[in-house]
Parts: structure tokens; C-alpha cells; sequence
């Protein structure tokens, strides 16, 4: 066999290089296909790799970029292009999101939103290209490079077709709950809050609540964590009102309240109200991070009546950069973080209130003198 520079036989350094390629390739493409589908109950009916390979594919996508740059034969540019497209983009996008914050509208959200819908596949579909022509070259070249390929490119589709059919299976509910209940390990525990955070059946909020009243506090918080999840329903505003009126525990108090920001949009106006009105005080009268972590739920409720409170602990150095997002979120306005900037826009709001209500009462009693 003729030999390379590195003293390897060229057939066989060409055998490592096509597998590699191919395996990356592969990668990239299971990778996409991972975060694109959805499993049927999120992440809790797949077992520890498939976790594992979906949380890290956008790590793995990036390392096989590299390695294809590297094993490849063929149109090396197009991935060094494609890779600095990748790099580029992750950078401006921390940039931007350092400079102007990630709220929607800012130059951080629109650089990661363009990065993640046209940059990065970009340079992913140039990694790939340079991949598919260095293997066409190689298996024109040598022969032998046909078999590493195909027992490749089988591996990697015998893992699609595994998660594939991971994804679909239905967890036991029931056992995820008691897990939660009897771990031992704290980190286990909230492993699993996380997962039944991601899955969405009516069955679960009852037994969620249940735990709300154990003696463990870190049952409690992991049970707050999965009430907010897919699984949200009204049902659990007042038992999470209980629930936070008699927790001592300040970890579980804090995933209680954030517990609030998704359950509370279903809720009834009168249980809205209350929570609303609690969430204020926690905001008004709370101390440290309880206080921020009140005025992110407010931002996710999106009640006009939490505009003013948020307004008011811009001021506080404990919550004014949660407050200010979630003035963000309700209002629309962009203004920066100066409590006076919005409460005169907030006192020009009132007025323009007044004036409508007015209006709208001078024009009820002229139909009402019409009609008589």
C-alpha cells in the first residue's frame, strides 16, 4: 500500500477520514432532527443518552463541523467558511445580547434569532457540503472506503430510529411523582421535576398538588417547578396561594411564585385578582431574590394592573432588572431603566384614559337624550 506523510497507508487513512465524515454528517442530521421533533412527554420517557444527545446536539453539531473541516478532502473552504459563520454568529449574538439585553426587539434577540434561523444552518449546510464531496472523492479514489461508510451511516441511523421510538413511549406518571416523593438525591429530584415539567396530561397536576403539603422542602420546590410546566392548569392557583402563605423555606418559596407566572393567565378572574394582588405584596414587601423572582411572574401574567408596582421597584436594586423586562413584555415600550421615564408615560397614559372614558360617557348620554 502506498503511504501517507503521516506513515499511514493511504487506503486506511482514507477509511478513518470517511467514517469520521460520515459520522458527523450523520451527526449534524440526527442532531437537527432531534431538536426539530418534539417527544410525545418531553424529555421524561428518554433514557439518559437520549437526554443526553438532545441537550448537547447543538455542541455536537459544532464539533462535527470541526472535525469535517478537518478529515476532509474536498472544498476545505466551504466548512472553514461555514464554521467561522457558526462562531460569528454565537459571538455577535453575545455581543449584541450584553449590550442591548435579549428582550424581543433587541439587537441580541434579532442577532440570535437570524443566527439560529439563517446563519447557523447556513454554515451547517456548507460543513455538510464539503463532507458529501470529500466522500464522493474518496470512494471514487478507493474502494475500500465503501464498507466504513455504510456501517457509519447505519450506526447513526440505527441511533435515529432508537430515539425515534424513544420519543413515542408514554412514562408512567404515577412512578415519576412518587420519585419525586422518596429520592433521596436532591439533584435527582429536581432532575425529575424537570422532566414532568415537559409533559402534558391532565392526570398530573392533582398529584403535583399533593406534594405542595410535604414535609421536605425540596419535594415542595420540585413539586411548584412541575405545576408551571405543559401540564399548567387553573387548579393549582390556590393551592400554590396556600401553598406559599405557609412556606418557611425561601428555595421553594421562590419556585412557587414562579409557579404563578404560568398557572395564573388560566385562572378565573377572582383567583386572578388574589394572585395578582399577593404577587404585588411578595414585589412591595419581599427581600432579595423573592423580590425579582415576583416581578417575572408578573411579566409572564401580563396584567396591566402590575404596571405601576413595577414602575415602583425599578427603584429597588433587587428587582429593578426583572421589573423592567417585565414592563417590557406588558407595555411594549422600550424605555430604559429610569422609574421617572415611564411613570410620566404612565401619568400620559391616565390621562388618555380619562379622556376616552369621558368620551365614551358623553356619547352614552347623547343616545340615551336620542332615544327619549
Amino acid at each position: 500500500m502506498i503511504e501517507s506523510k503521516f506513515g499511514i497507508p493511504t487506503g486506511e487513512l482514507m477509511k478513518s477520514r470517511s467514517s469520521i465524515i460520515t459520522v458527523c454528517i450523520g451527526v449534524i442530521i440526527l442532531s437537527v432532527f432531534m431538536l426539530v421533533k418534539e417527544p410525545a412527554y418531553g424529555t421524561a420517557n428518554l433514557g439518559v443518552f437520549c437526554t443526553f444527545m438532545k441537550n448537547a446536539s447543538p455542541v455536537l453539531m459544532f464539533v462535527s463541523c470541526i472535525f469535517i473541516m478537518l478529515a476532509s478532502t474536498k472544498l476545505r473552504v466551504l466548512s472553514i467558511i461555514g464554521v467561522v459563520l457558526i462562531v460569528g454568529s454565537l459571538v455577535a449574538t453575545y455581543i449584541f445580547g450584553e449590550l442591548s439585553g435579549y428582550s424581543m426587539g433587541t439587537s441580541g434577540w434579532v442577532s440570535g434569532f437570524v443566527g439560529i434561523l439563517v446563519i447557523v444552518p447556513a454554515g451547517l449546510f456548507l460543513c455538510c457540503m464539503t463532507g458529501l464531496f470529500s466522500l464522493v472523492d474518496m470512494l471514487e479514489k478507493e474502494s475500500a472506503v465503501k464498507k466504513p461508510v455504510v456501517v457509519s451511516a447505519l450506526v447513526i441511523l440505527l441511533l435515529g430510529i432508537t430515539y425515534h421510538v424513544v420519543a413515542d413511549w408514554k412514562p408512567d406518571i404515577r412512578s415519576l411523582v412518587e420519585a419525586i416523593k422518596n429520592d433521596e438525591n436532591e439533584y435527582e429530584r429536581f432532575s425529575l421535576a424537570g422532566r414532568l415539567w415537559e409533559i402534558q396530561d391532565d392526570k398530573l397536576p392533582p398529584l403535583l398538588i399533593v406534594l405542595l403539603e410535604d414535609k421536605n422542602p425540596r419535594v415542595r420546590e420540585a413539586s411548584a417547578l412541575a405545576l408551571g410546566g405543559k401540564s399548567r392548569n387553573a387548579m393549582a392557583v390556590q393551592p400554590l396561594l396556600r401553598a406559599l402563605d405557609r412556606e418557611t423555606d425561601e428555595k421553594a418559596k421562590e419556585w412557587i411564585i414562579r409557579a404563578f407566572g404560568t398557572v395564573v393567565p388560566l385562572a378565573e378572574p377572582a383567583d386572578r385578582s388574589e394572585a395578582l394582588e399577593t404577587l404585588i405584596q411578595v414585589l412591595k414587601n419581599g427581600k432579595g431574590d423573592i423580590k425579582a423572582v415576583a416581578a417575572q411572574a408578573l411579566g409572564m401574567i401580563k396584567d396591566e394592573r402590575a404596571i405601576q408596582p413595577l414602575i415602583d421597584a425599578l427603584s429597588d436594586k433587587d428587582a429593578d432588572f426583572f421589573a423592567h423586562d417585565a414592563l417590557i413584555t406588558i407595555t411594549g415600550n422600550r424605555f430604559e431603566r429610569d422609574p421617572d421615564e415611564w411613570n410620566k408615560w404612565m401619568a400620559g397614559r391616565n390621562i388618555s384614559h380619562r379622556a376616552f372614558e369621558n368620551a365614551q360617557g358623553i356619547k352614552v348620554q347623547t343616545n340615551h337624550l336620542k332615544t327619549n
